[in-house]
C-alpha cells in the first residue's frame, strides 16, 4: 500500500486548506495516509487534532518554540523514518523547505500552493524561501490559475504544474432544510435576498469591494442583505466600512 504524508504548519485553527487535507483518509482508500501538523506550542486555540478524530484521521502534532525551532526538524525526521511515506505533500512555505530537508530518497516531493498572503517586511523572506523550495519539488499543485500563473512566473517548468481546483465535500455540506428554513434559523428574512461570504478577514480577499458593491445595489433599490462570516485583521475596518454605509 502506498503511504501519503501531508505536511501543514498552522496558526489557531488553521484555514481553507483544513477542509482538504482532514478528509483525505476518506477518499484515499488504497493509500496509508498520515497527517503532520506543526504549530506553536502555547497557542490555545489550536484545535486540528479534534477535528482530525472526528474526520476519523489521525494526526501527528509537533508542538514548536518559536518560528524557527531545532526540533521540530530532528521530530519531523524522526516521524518520516517511522512512516516511510512514498509521496511527501506539503501545503505551505515552512513545510516545503522541511520537506526537502527531511526527504529521504524514495519519497516524491508534492506540495500544494494554496495563495499567497500580503507582501511586505518578513514575508519577503519567506516568499524567497518558498521559491527556492518550489523549484526544487517533483510536482506542484494550484488551487487556481491565478495562482498557477504565480508559480510559472517563478520559472518553474509548465509540466510539473496542474490545477485543481479548491472542493467542498458534499457528503459533509448536503442540505438539510430549504434556503429558507435555513435564514429562519439564522436571524434573516426568509423573504429577502440574502448574499453570504465566508473567508479570511484579509486584504487579498476583497471584502471591502464586496460591501460597497452591496451597498450599491441597495441604493439602486434592491430588497437585499449581505452577511460576511470569518475572522482576520480587517475586521474592525469592515465593522467601521459596514457602519458608515
Amino acid at each position: 500500500m502506498r503511504r501519503v504524508m501531508h505536511l501543514r504548519t498552522v496558526v489557531g485553527t488553521g484555514g481553507g486548506p483544513e477542509k482538504t487535507i482532514l478528509t483525505t483518509p476518506r477518499y484515499l482508500q488504497d493509500y496509508e495516509v498520515s497527517l503532520v501538523y506543526i504549530r506553536p506550542r502555547d497557542d490555545e486555540e489550536f484545535n486540528i487534532a479534534e477535528r482530525a478524530a472526528h474526520c476519523g484521521a489521525s494526526l501527528i502534532d509537533i508542538p514548536e518554540s518559536g518560528g524557527v525551532d531545532p526540533r521540530t526538524f530532528f521530530r519531523l525526521r524522526k516521524e518520516i523514518a517511522k512512516f516511510r511515506p512514498d509521496v511527501i505533500h506539503a501545503h505551505d512555505y515552512k513545510t516545503n523547505f522541511l520537506a526537502l530537508l527531511c526527504r529521504p530518497k524514495s519519497a516524491r516531493l508534492v506540495t500544494t500552493v494554496h495563495g499567497y498572503v500580503s507582501r511586505g517586511g518578513s514575508l519577503e523572506l519567506y516568499y524567497k524561501v518558498d521559491r527556492f523550495s518550489l523549484k526544487r519539488m517533483d510536482y506542484i499543485i494550484a488551487v487556481s490559475d491565478d495562482i498557477q500563473e504565480q508559480v510559472m512566473q517563478m520559472g518553474i517548468d509548465a509540466n510539473h504544474v496542474s490545477v485543481i481546483d479548491n472542493a467542498i465535500d458534499i457528503v459533509e455540506f448536503s442540505r438539510k432544510s430549504s434556503v429558507e428554513e435555513a435564514k429562519g434559523q439564522l436571524g434573516f428574512r426568509r423573504d429577502r435576498f440574502l448574499i453570504g461570504a465566508v473567508g479570511r478577514l484579509a486584504v487579498e480577499k476583497g471584502f471591502d469591494l464586496l460591501i460597497s458593491a452591496v451597498e450599491r445595489l441597495i441604493e439602486s433599490g434592491l430588497d437585499i442583505e449581505l452577511a460576511i462570516i470569518g475572522e482576520g485583521d480587517q475586521r474592525e475596518q469592515l465593522e467601521s466600512q459596514i457602519a458608515a454605509s
